[in-house]
Order: structure tokens, then sequence, then C-alpha cells
């Protein structure tokens, strides 16, 4: 299913950010140049990028929804072999593997399953889970061994994630004081200590990026204006009850049970963490739940749950902290199950994952119940066919046509004020309200900062707006009109030829 899942916003972004490394061989640790309007240079944990960029570019533009899924499957067989190399029982190893496969969470296109697009996030995730491994497993290995290879884990976790970096801080580093585990604490100065010193402190500007970028998110949060805004909320599923068509009206509230809910779509798509705690804070027994194990659980759902009850909702989906040692819960899990004596519970879960798998396969593979209505690849097509080269453009909202694509494959220059570090760029940021920027600016914009072309997705386009558009001289160019989208060009009004 992977290849007719279409690129994600976010998905763009990434690729753009690994294109820009490698054309402008910046490097691991420096910044790169966004070509947006009032653009600069930006700060980003690109590590991963840039070692992604290694690869051949024709490789990379056929095989890039492969990638992650690739990199995965060969993640999940070293963590067998870890899990084998710690003496835990090859029958409970094996299980964890296929029940791993099998876990909705893991695989689901609905919200941020790890492989469902092209995202350096998974390798957040698995890097991640491999310290978690090294910590937690009996592993035969001296305590030197152990601690050089989680310091490198470490450094390799900060340099190229943001969520990493909040995993680690809200999660690992809670988990080894309370533990305690001395070794994983030393691993966690090291690591730090050798970022800093690998990037020459340049890591330091993107800490201090990411900072700056989750205070503005949390603004947005308190406003109302982004995804995040609403998630978890109630009202959610009482409008999809509300839609007077019985087929929107269920496909709408499967999208939200699923996707728009952290907590229930902590119970649909990884029941087993909720099991595992529950088995956890009753005493749970086993080889590898005996080694602190019920800590790193109980840390990671006191985040989950802090941050989908607060305006702490900021700093992410709170599923993902789970995430990031999946593979250590699904262990616990089947050990619990494959050697208690609990079986059936291991082949519910083992079922549980199929059906869903089945479920989505059908719905949103054969029957594209989740495909985008507008028509964003023939709105790409004409737009780079009828624009001059390093032409501006406003994507109104930015997601009718991500910002990132224009940049990753074309020579177009977005308007897209929240990477910008040009002069110019603190005045726009004041023109937008995210995703949107104020029609009520469009002179400005033409006028200071070159706009030429406005994409318009339509469903979005009130009448109010559809008329700034056209007293401000902005008329649809008839014969470029795609499926829910419609390109502006700006044409002198009649009051200026006079």
């Amino acid at each position: 299913m992977v290849w007719r899942v279409r690129f994600a916003f976010d998905s763009w972004g990434h690729f753009y950010f690994l294109t820009a490394v490698k054309r402008q061989k910046t490097g691991p640790f420096a910044p790169i140049w966004i070509n947006v309007a009032e653009g600069g240079p930006f700060h980003y944990p690109l590590l991963t990028h840039w070692l992604l960029s290694l690869l051949p570019e024709a490789t990379l533009q056929k095989w890039i929804k492969a990638i992650n899924p690739f990199f995965e499957a060969l993640w999940l067989g070293f963590c067998m072999v870890l899990s084998f190399w710690a003496e835990v029982d090859a029958v409970v190893v094996l299980g964890a593997g296929l029940l791993y496969i099998f876990t909705p969470m893991m695989f689901s296109k609905v919200a941020i399953g790890s492989t469902s697009h092209f995202t350096t996030r998974l390798y957040s995730e698995l890097s991640t889970g491999l310290l978690l491994l090294l910590a937690f497993l009996p592993l035969p290995a001296s305590d030197v061994v152990l601690c050089i290879l989680m310091a490198f884990l470490v450094a390799y976790i900060v340099l190229s994630s943001k969520f990493g970096l909040q995993v680690v801080l809200l999660v690992v580093l809670p988990a080894a004081l309370f533990t305690p585990k001395p070794v994983l604490v030393a691993a966690l100065i090291f690591g730090f200590i050798g970022a800093v010193a690998a990037s020459r402190g340049s890591v330091l500007n993107v800490w201090r990026e990411q900072g700056r970028h989750l205070l503005w998110y949390l603004g947005e949060v308190r406003k109302g204006t982004v995804p995040a805004s609403d998630r978890n909320s109630l009202a959610l599923f009482r409008e999809a009850l509300a839609l007077s068509n019985t087929k929107e009206k269920l496909i709408q509230f499967g999208f939200v049970l699923a996707g728009r809910n952290s907590f229930t779509g902590l119970a649909i798509k990884f029941p087993v963490v909720i099991i595992v705690a529950l088995l956890s804070w009753g005493g749970l027994e086993g080889a590898v739940a005996a080694n602190g194990f019920t800590v790193i659980i109980s840390v990671a759902v006191f985040v989950f749950i802090l941050i989908n009850s607060t305006v702490l909702i900021f700093l992410g989906e709170g599923e993902r902290y789970l995430n990031h040692f999946a593979f250590l819960i699904i262990l616990v899990f089947a050990e619990w199950a494959l050697t208690g004596g609990e079986t059936i519970w291991y082949w519910l879960a083992v079922s549980w994952g199929i059906a869903y798998w089945l479920c989505e396969l059908v719905l949103l593979g054969l029957l594209g119940l989740n495909q985008a209505r507008e028509d964003q690849d023939g709105t790409f097509t004409t737009l780079t066919r009828i624009a001059p080269e390093g032409s501006v453009v406003l994507c109104y909202p930015y997601h009718v046509l991500p910002p990132w694509r224009l940049l990753a494959s074309s020579t177009l220059r977005p308007i897209f004020p929240i990477v910008g570090t040009g002069h110019g760029a603190s005045r726009l940021k004041k023109m937008e309200r995210y995703p949107f920027m104020n029609l009520s600016y469009l002179e400005e914009l033409r006028r200071d900062f070159g706009l030429a072309f406005v994409i318009v997705k339509d469903s979005k386009l009130d009448h109010e707006s559809k008329q700034q558009l056209t007293l401000a001289g902005w008329n649809a160019i008839s014969d470029t009109k795609a499926d829910g989208i419609t390109i502006f060009k700006y044409s002198q009004r009649t009051d200026e030829q006079e």
C-alpha cells in the first residue's frame, strides 16, 4: 500500500531538506538556505537527511516511498538479534517480531503511522528503540561497551530529530534517573557533550530554533489555528455524527476515532500498551520486564496522559512517545503471553492487527476513502508550466500545494513565513493566520514581496475572500483549473491603467 499513499505535507518537507542538503553540500550540521520569500539560512537537525542524501539521486527519486519500510525491516531484524543475545526465549523474540509487524500503530495510514509516509521521524523512533533495548535488556556486555554504544545513539538522536530530543528529555532521562540506571545517565551526558562537540556547537542553534518553534506552536494551539488545537476534542465526534450523508458520517467518525483522538487511537492501534502498562503496575514478572521496565512504561504513559490532557499538546502527539520503544513494549507483552500461559491474548493481538490491516487495505487502498479530492499533481504541473522561474507564489492554505514541494521540485518561491529568516519575515508572520495568509494584505504582498500567483483550495475560499481577490486585481486563469483548486494571477486593475 505504500506506493498508493500520496506524499503528505511533512513528507515533502523532509524530502526538501534531503535534497537541499545534497544540492547545497552543506554537510549535516550547517544551516541550509531556504528559498522562500524573505528566506535565508535555516537551522534544523539534518544528520539523517544528510546520511540519506548520500544515496544516488536516481535511487531517492524512484524508491523514496520504500526507504522507510526497508530500514525499519533491517532495524526489526537487528532488535531481534539483540534480544537473542540477551538470551530471551526464541519463541518470545519471534513472536514479538510478528506482533510488531501487525501492530496497527506501526503501519496505519491514518494519522502518524511510521512507515506510511517518507519522514525522518522514523529514524528517531528506531534509534531510541535501540537505545532503550541496550538499557533495559539483560545483555551480556560490559557497562563500558554499553555506555559507549548508548552515547553514540544519544548523540545521533539529538543531532537528527527535534522530536527525538523531546523524547530523550521527557522520557529517557526521567526513566534513567528513577530506575536508576547510572550507565544510561552517563551515556546521556556523554551523548549530549558529543553532539555539541561533533557539530562544533552548531546544534545549539538548532535547539534554540526548536525552542522558538515550540513557543510559536504553543501560541497557535491557544489560538485554535492548527490541527493539534482540537485534537482529542469530543466536538470532532459530534461534527462527524452531525453529517447528513451516512457514508460520510461513518468515514469521518472512523478517521476521528483512529486518527484525531490520541486516547481512542492508542486503544485501537496499539492496545498492547494498555495491557502491558496495567500488567506492569500489577507486578509483571519476566527476564525483560524485571529489568526496570515498569519505570520506563510508567514515565511514558504519564507523559502521554499529561500531553493529551493539557495545553502541552503542542509537544506533539502523545502516542509517539510510546512508539519510540514499541518493540520493547511488544517484547514484554510477548514474554508475558507466550511463557505465562496466556497465549490466547497474543493471538488475539495478532488477529486484531491483521483485521485492521485488511480494513485499511480495503477502505484506503482499494476504495481510496482517504484520497484527496483536489488535484494537487495537476496543479503543480500547470503552475510550473505557466509561472516564470523564481516567481513568488502563495498557497491558500499552505497544504493545498505544499510549499515544501515547490521548493524541492521547482524554482518557484513560496510565501511561507514559518521558515523565513530574511529582513521582511517578521512582516509576513504578522499577515499570517496559519495555515493561511490574510488576503487583505494581497496588495502589500504583491507590491513589497513580488507575489505573482495565488493557488487556492476552492472549498476554503468563501464569498468574501473571493471578492477580496477580485477587487485586488487577481483573476482566475480559466484554462488551468484543476479539480478543487484554482490558480489566480494578478492583472493590473482598470483604475491603475487609467
